[in-house]
């Protein structure tokens, strides 16, 4: 093969044709990473795309400098997934590279001139530039392009190398550094040669006798060397033990009497204890894993539609046993991290170091750790978010995606948007694997598909050991208020139902979803509020920190002590965040132990362990928290849940609010009484004839689905519609404004009036001093929309062609 695709590490579109050199053609694969020039100096790490012999096109491409890797790196099936995301989510390759790799993966390298002895120099027919780099390297040898830069102009300088390769004075070398390096820890041992050589261990003492705190570190290796010899003594476990010091063991290893020697460690702890078996399931449980097995034979996946404490983690833990008896690798997705301490603690008893975990809260080594495991193939089973889905896999079987449903899949957080659902779906074909959708209250696009049996649907009806589901009460704020049965934000059942849990030692959860503790700080006088200075939003006022942040852009102020407006001290705080929540909880509740679970409040490394500890040994009684805490919390304590400001759920400008709410509110409801089957859900809402309320308090799964997707069908919206929004960004809001117009123009050019809504300005209208505009694009779902997406790619072709518009930032969400 003569040439190749390379995908480099960089937001531009496509691969980029390379030569492959002769010396390097029988051992290049698909796969591996190689060292590319590009773009003049810049040297990068490239992925090998494609391979092929014939180049037709008339310019010259430039040769590969050097591989990277003896085996692929990057198996095929990852390949072809790499290139499905780029289709499908309209970004491209490099992006995702980017996001794929750890970045100390990505080798750094810098680039190295040196001069070559073997060649007469002729002074007389370089020109000055040429001159000063050989007249500079005489002297050193060897200079790299930042120490060129200092006496060659930028422009001139590949110019200049060029030449002087040409006339082969010069080579130029790359010297490559990984950023990786293995954890090593110190272990010592008493050095047996020299105790031969010395032949008797009381004339060492001695001579150690002058040197009493050597003489004590000796004896103390000796003495755990004697006691136990096949377990290695670790430095820091001597230095620990005694009042030793660096010195005092540097000069027993000079003296030869001690040696010190280093073993590499995993950064990532696997589990070493007992294994044991997991508990038996339920007759409902065998019934819904045949009916898995069934759909895996008919090559179908399954969405497991389990309620809440059904057992769902008993089934994905009986399909992962099957998995790994027939020597398949198995993916665990999870939306948050917050979900993976309980599950895998069962799954480490059970399978030891066979399992790992990747997530982002892991460093940039212990990921590393993880990417060669798995391409190793020495773990069978991995727990992860959604950046697992990139992982090396060899021999992936089976894709479990548990709670499904959660936004959490489709974050904006990395470069590109995706859905890792979805995508994951897709994974699983490339991989000819199976994979199961796992949730309590599936997302409207997976149910459509599993009625449509599309994916075959599996229900779990029943909790398990037959535990009643909890029930719900519905308090009008309205009629509390009115009987003057209010206490701060909360009514005077909601306190007395928390004071009855209290009073039985058991726990109880209080939702609200919004952070911080007030939404603004207003002065009262001239009713000025603090903006954020780069985002057109109201900073939220954080008292635990005491200070106001913005929730989009993370840029904070400290909180004023006068209005900065009119100078007035009236300063009053709008609005509930759960930090207040937290505070009025703790004032009338003051004996209680009173414990927050969101964003901030989780920060730490071991944050989600700590607390999971302390609700586990009782000695929390009321958990405050956002969304996190109706996720994955599983404690036979926990009879009563709380929900003090319902409304805030379903007043959100988002056409899924209402499907998010019906969501949230069963998810958090389903961590009361899974043990004792006594949970009952508390929900106040000034609105309580509201649909979703009374569709929710008569728990008919059917029946709320049918009402979802009725009002989607009413108003085009998924499942019955595809939608991509374009995000178009810039800092100067008169372009950003005529290239979106010009955008919108071109559009209707190809596509039809009714698919176009837009373009509009943002609801936020500028972000990190970014202004927004949108223009949002409705297909249709069936075969057409293929057509459809050729079409918007032929525009968005014809607006590149506007110079003046290539500064505009385009961000594509597909199905979001």
């Amino acid at each position: 093969m003569n040439f190749a695709q390379i995908i480099l590490p960089l937001n531009l579109k496509g691969t980029f044709t390379y030569k492959v050199p002769e010396d390097l053609m029988e051992k290049i694969e698909v796969g591996m990473r190689v060292l590319i020039p590009f773009g003049g100096k810049k040297i990068y790490t490239g992925i090998v795309a494609e391979l092929f012999d014939e180049f037709e096109d008339s310019f010259v491409p430039k040769e590969i400098i050097n591989l990277l890797d003896s085996q692929p790196i990057v198996p095929k099936q990852q390949l072809e997934f790499w290139n499905w995301m780029s289709s499908y989510y309209l970004c491209n390759l490099g992006e995702i590279y980017r996001f794929a790799f750890p970045s100390s993966l990505k080798l750094e390298s810098e680039t190295y001139v040196r001069l070559l002895s073997e060649r007469t120099i002729d002074w007389q027919n370089l020109d000055a530039n040429e001159t000063y780099l050989l007249q500079a390297l005489e002297v050193r040898q060897m200079l790299n392009l930042q120490e060129i830069e200092a006496f060659i102009p930028k422009k001139e300088i590949i110019k200049t190398i060029n030449a002087l390769i040409d006339e082969r004075y010069i080579s130029v070398d790359e010297k490559i550094t990984e950023k990786y390096k293995a954890k090593e820890i110190a272990y010592l041992r008493i050095n047996n040669e020299e105790l031969k050589i010395k032949n008797s261990l009381a004339e060492i003492i001695s001579s150690l006798k002058n040197a009493r705190k050597q003489q004590e570190l000796f004896l103390l290796i000796l003495d755990k060397e004697t006691e136990n010899p096949e377990k290695p003594i670790r430095k820091s476990e001597i230095f620990d033990e005694g009042n030793f010091n660096n010195s005092q063991l540097k000069s027993l290893i000079e003296k030869k009497l001690v040696q010190e020697y280093y073993l590499e460690k995993d950064r990532i702890d696997s589990y070493e204890g007992e294994l044991e078996e997991i508990e038996q399931l339920t007759e409902n449980q065998k019934l819904a894993v045949s009916e898995i097995n069934k759909a895996f034979q008919e090559d179908k996946n399954v969405l497991l539609h389990g309620i809440t404490s059904s057992g769902k983690t008993h089934i994905y833990l009986e399909k992962i046993e099957d998995c790994v008896n027939s020597e398949k690798n198995v993916l665990l997705l999870l939306p948050e991290i917050a979900l993976t301490k309980q599950i895998t603690i069962r799954l480490e008893k059970k399978y030891g170091k066979k399992l790992g975990f990747y997530h982002n809260k892991l460093t940039d080594f212990e990921r590393v750790e993880v990417w060669r495991k798995i391409k190793k193939n020495e773990l069978q089973i991995l727990i992860g978010t959604r950046n697992s889905l990139f992982l090396p896999f060899e021999n992936l079987g089976l894709i479990i995606v548990d709670e499904e449903h959660d936004s959490a899949y489709k974050s904006r957080d990395s470069n590109f948007f995706f859905n890792a659902k979805d995508s994951a779906m897709m994974l699983a074909e490339f991989y000819n694997s199976r994979m199961v959708l796992g949730s309590a209250t599936p997302s409207l696009e997976s149910y459509d598909l599993a009625m449509k049996d599309k994916i075959r649907y599996v229900p779990l009806n029943e909790r398990f050991g037959n535990v009643d589901v909890p029930k719900f009460e519905i308090i009008d704020v309205k009629e509390a208020q009115s009987q003057k049965k209010i206490i701060g934000n909360f009514s005077q059942k909601m306190v007395d139902e928390i004071n009855l849990q209290l009073e039985h030692k058991k726990q109880s959860i209080i939702l609200h979803n919004r952070r911080g503790y007030a939404n603004v700080i207003e002065c009262e006088t001239c009713g000025h509020v603090t903006y954020c200075s780069n985002c057109d939003v109201v900073m939220t006022y954080h008292k635990s920190a005491n200070e106001l942040k913005c929730h989009y852009c993370g840029h904070r102020a400290g909180k004023p002590t006068t209005c900065p407006s009119c100078h007035g001290a009236n300063l009053n705080t709008k609005g509930v965040g759960v930090e207040q929540i937290e505070e009025e909880t703790q004032k009338i509740f003051s004996e209680a132990e009173v414990d927050r679970m969101d964003v901030d409040a989780m920060r730490k490394k071991f944050a989600y362990e700590k607390l999971y500890e302390k609700l586990e040994n009782g000695e929390t009684d009321i958990l405050v928290g956002t969304q996190m805490i109706s996720k994955g919390l599983d404690f036979e304590n926990i009879e009563l849940v709380v929900i003090p400001k319902a409304d805030a759920l379903i007043y959100v400008q988002d056409f899924r609010a209402e499907e998010r709410a019906y969501q949230l509110i069963t998810q958090v409801a389903g961590r009361a009484g899974r043990v004792s089957g006594e949970g009952k859900i508390l929900i106040q809402t000034y609105n309580p004839s509201h649909s979703i309320f009374e569709l929710i308090k008569n728990q008919n799964v059917k029946e709320i689905y049918d009402y979802f997707l009725d009002e989607r069908k009413k108003f085009l919206y998924p499942p019955f519609v595809k939608l991509i929004m374009i995000e178009l960004k810039h800092r100067k809001e008169d372009k950003l404004n005529r290239a979106s117009q010009f955008l919108g123009s071109v559009l209707r050019k190809y596509i039809p009036e009714e698919c176009i809504l837009g373009p509009e300005k943002s609801p936020i209208a500028r972000i990190n001093n970014l202004y927004q505009y949108q223009i949002l694009l409705k297909f249709p779902k069936n075969k057409n929309y293929k057509i459809y997406k050729e079409l918007l790619s032929k525009s968005l072709e014809e607006f590149d062609e506007i110079t003046a518009y290539k500064s505009i930032k385009r961000d594509f969400l597909v199905d979001f």
